[in-house]
């Protein structure tokens, strides 16, 4: 144990305080200090008055003249104002080793004995390190290690080196895009900051499109003390942070973590130069710091739009399903309603590259398309995901539409995006529709008749000849025995025995191309009259 300048006794189990034969001051002397549960030596100076034990140890021999030998280690880790250094005690030249350490200056062979900066570690044999502090920017320093015996003082070899020069302090808030429903994280950096005590930060961001969530990511350094916070109503957030021990900073300050409120909106992330200050360990305001701004943004809604096509009656179109102004997709379900009544589905095709096929499905039923898909890693999709292909069962146009209500588009971890637009499309059939074919269909020898056909949508008419019972057909032309072939009303005269079974059909092409026939009929022949 160890008495203190009231007399009062302390660790009296647990410890031991040596003095040491070398002295800090006049009023101040060197001590050792030791605990039972470690064996570590530490070495401090206090005042002379306190109680601490003494030990006799064996001075140099008679007549003893031998110097301890220490060589100076490579400094490393330069900083703008530090440094590591230190040196080895190969020998302590056969006497008690009294003191080792390290003296610096600005001026070559710094030396105890010219009063130079010194830092000293004890009297032991062996390497040591020492780390400097405080040092001057741009300041070349002349160091040696020194060791200290009862026959005097040996210096190490001389090294040199010079610290970091003095960079100008920036602050710069980060610029984030991010998909509707992420949370944007901001980086706030603070580079070649070195010596600071005191740190004020504040800056403005747009409230109304964005809310302030907290931070995260805080500078080991500071972050003991730091306060950061976005008072109500928002708009702001403030940084304060200050104290005794001087921090060094060169890279992330810290994350700020923001919600935007609606999709497609941005904010300027704005510093308060008036209200900013950095400060060093002495509360000097540092001068020259640099301030840059950053920006956040999130995509627009993710839109899910059907394209439109037309076609002829009996045949089939494709309606395109696309994805636009989406990211970060995890999962895609869509019930899209059709007119039974018009339309039959047949399939769907074209399915996007970004769409792993196996983990789509697509199924019809009660008048609907039901689609399904949800992967991982999230896509971001920008087109045609795939197309929906129908057969045209009759003329009209019908519209095809998304049901909002049972459709939606997910991040991976199955969170909704808010927002969602679904536009849909149209479907027209083109085409043309007959009448019931009319005339005289029984005809004797020598007679004649006119059938008649109604076709509506109808822009060009061309009646047709088959006579092997409807596998092939000719166009007409007008002759003798048919006219008004390119009309409604085919006229036939001068009939005989090989118009038998023949058969008639108008062909109509209307809008768009489309082509359409008429029901065939057939004309019965009589040789009596």
């Amino acid at each position: 144990g160890w008495s203190s300048t009231t007399g009062n006794f302390n660790c009296q189990t647990g410890c031991a305080r040596y003095w040491m034969k070398s002295q800090a001051s006049n009023a101040n002397s060197f001590y050792s200090e030791m605990y039972y549960s470690g064996s570590n030596v530490s070495l401090w100076s206090l005042d002379k008055r306190y109680g601490f034990s003494v030990r006799c140890i064996q001075d140099c021999p008679v007549g003893a003249s031998n110097l301890p030998t220490v060589n100076t280690a490579v400094v490393s880790q330069i900083t703008i104002n530090s440094a590591i250094c230190g040196g080895d005690v190969v020998s302590d030249g056969g006497c008690d080793l009294q003191e080792r350490g390290v003296v610096f200056s600005e001026i070559p062979s710094p030396s105890l004995s010219r009063g130079d900066n010194w830092y000293w570690y004890g009297g032991v044999v062996g390497a040591y390190s020492i780390n400097l502090a405080n040092l001057n920017h741009s300041t070349t320093y002349y160091i040696r290690a020194y060791a200290t015996n009862s026959v005097g003082t040996a210096y190490g070899n001389e090294v040199n080196f010079s610290t970091l020069s003095q960079q100008v302090p920036s602050v710069t808030l980060g610029s984030v895009a991010a998909c509707i429903g992420d949370t944007l994280v901001v980086p706030v950096q603070m580079l070649n900051a070195y010596g600071l005590g005191a740190i004020t930060l504040g800056l403005s961001y747009n409230a109304n499109n964005f809310e302030y969530l907290g931070f995260s990511d805080v500078a080991p350094s500071v972050a003991s003390s730091i306060l950061i916070n976005s008072p109500a109503p928002g708009g702001s957030v403030l940084v304060s942070w200050y104290d005794l021990v001087s921090a060094d900073l060169n890279g992330l300050l810290f994350n700020m973590k923001f919600r935007a409120l609606s999709p497609g909106v941005s904010s300027d992330l704005t510093w308060d130069l008036s209200f900013n200050e950095l400060a060093d360990s002495t509360a000097t305001p540092i001068t020259g710091v640099t301030y840059s701004n950053g920006s956040m943004s999130v995509s627009s809604a993710p839109a899910v739009v059907l394209g439109s096509a037309s076609g002829c009656v009996g045949g089939s179109v494709g309606i395109p399903v696309s994805l636009n102004s989406a990211c970060g997709v995890g999962a895609i379900s869509l019930t899209i309603p059709y007119d039974a009544g018009r339309l039959s589905y047949t399939g769907y095709a074209g399915v996007s590259s970004l769409i792993n096929d196996s983990n789509l499905t697509v199924n019809a039923s009660n008048s609907s398309v039901a689609i399904s898909w949800f992967g991982y890693p999230a896509i971001v999709p920008s087109g045609q995901l795939l197309t929906l292909n129908f057969n045209l069962i009759s003329g009209g146009t019908s519209a095809i539409s998304v049901q909002s209500s049972n459709s939606e588009i997910a991040n991976p971890m199955g969170v909704a995006y808010p927002g969602v637009t679904y536009q849909g499309g149209t479907i027209s059939a083109q085409g043309v529709t007959f009448g019931t074919t009319t005339g005289n269909l029984n005809l004797y020898v020598g007679g004649s008749t006119t059938l008649t056909t109604v076709a509506q949508g109808a822009q060009t008419l061309q009646w047709q000849l088959s006579t092997d019972g409807g596998q092939n057909w000719s166009d007409l032309s007008n002759n003798s025995s048919y006219s008004g072939v390119t009309t409604s009303q085919l006229g036939i005269a001068g009939v005989n025995a090989t118009f038998a079974n023949y058969q008639y059909r108008l062909r109509a092409t209307g809008a768009g191309g489309c082509q359409a026939s008429s029901v065939p009929v057939t004309l019965a022949y009589r040789d009596w009259e």
